[in-house]
């Protein structure tokens, strides 16, 4: 195999954490509230890609192939708990700057 065919395995590989982190951070924009301030959107991209493609591959490594459907369902799960645990984070920041009793 070669590199254009290694290259073309390598983005097929990880396409679908791509476009979970895309979508997910486009759906999080679209609905956050109006007065908290937005996340910063390369870094929060950042962080969902890199959660899906640490599934991924722990998938890959768990089940020895590509594209088992629990890796996808781990995926979806993993994913959704960081994109909360990003947005809550984010939310209980502003709240405490905007609070500076403490």
């Amino acid at each position: 195999m070669g590199f254009p065919g290694f290259f073309n395995h390598l983005l097929n590989f990880v396409l679908p954490a791509f476009w979970m982190a895309t979508s997910l951070l486009l759906i999080h924009w679209l609905l956050r509230k109006r007065g908290a301030p937005p996340l910063l959107w390369g870094r929060h991209w950042l962080c969902l890609f890199a959660s899906g493609v640490a599934v991924l591959v722990a998938g890959l490594v768990v089940f020895q192939r590509d594209g088992r459907m629990a890796t996808y369902v781990a995926l979806a799960v993993v994913m959704g708990l960081v994109q909360a645990w990003l947005a809550r984070r984010k939310a209980g920041l502003s709240a405490a700057s905007a609070n500076p009793r403490q």
